[in-house]
């Protein structure tokens, strides 16, 4: 969350900079907090309503809520996957395409070598 709102001001001041008339760059800027807030607010309620993600060899993902809930979804196209970190993309049961960061556990390799190979097999990644 704090990079994102960091990005999103280092944005502002560019199109506070530009070059063009005042209310036009008044608008860029109301656009872009508008755009930027409802993005990072979707961001943060679908963090909130993730406790744990189970990711199985065939691609397809349980999904459990905080209340215990548990829904179904499936890995999707554009999961990045790096030697320490990863931005894990998966659809919901609810249609929409959601993303997760994560990190490797130095403790717990295992688990990383695991999800590595899935993106391979599924070719999401």
């Amino acid at each position: 969350m704090a990079s994102g709102v960091l990005l999103a001001s280092a944005a502002a001041v560019l199109l506070a900079n530009l070059p063009v008339a005042w209310p036009l760059r008044m608008l860029a800027e109301l656009l872009w907090w508008s755009g930027s807030g409802f993005e990072l607010w979707r961001v943060w309620r679908r963090y909130q309503g993730v406790a744990a993600l189970r990711l199985h060899a065939d691609g397809s993902v349980d999904i459990e809520a905080p209340d215990g809930a548990r829904s179904s979804g499936i890995m999707a196209n554009g999961t990045v996957s790096l030697s320490t970190l990863a931005w894990f993309r998966y659809r919901g049961a609810d249609g929409r395409v959601y993303a997760e960061p994560m990190s490797r556990n130095t403790q717990d390799c295992d688990d990383w070598r695991r999800f590595r190979v899935i993106c391979r097999h599924v070719a999401a990644c």
